[in-house]
């Protein structure tokens, strides 16, 4: 389980900076989206439809406007997402 949480965390981190147009290594499961990376409605829509891509996860509006930090993402993406399947990385280690 902690290396799926690895993988996801490292996903979703590289996904954040890249929206909010920050170095991966600003990243940390604090991460407040509009706080620390200024993300607006369009940034949050955009993150989450990567999100919905990159893991293969429907996330509903209603849990989409809940999400605040990166760890809140890693933690709905571990509880939704299915566990047999490797991350997708275009970067992979």
């Amino acid at each position: 389980m902690q290396d799926r949480k690895a993988e996801v965390s490292r996903r979703v981190f590289e996904l954040a900076a890249e929206h909010g147009g920050v170095e991966v290594s600003r990243i940390t499961p604090d991460t407040h989206f509009v706080n620390d990376l200024n993300f607006d409605s369009l940034s949050a829509v955009e993150f989450t439809m990567d999100i919905e891509d990159e893991f293969e996860i429907a996330v509903p509006d209603d849990d989409a406007t809940k999400f605040q930090t990166a760890g809140q993402v890693v933690e709905y993406v571990l509880a939704h997402a299915t566990s047999d399947r490797p991350v997708a990385s275009g970067d992979a280690k």
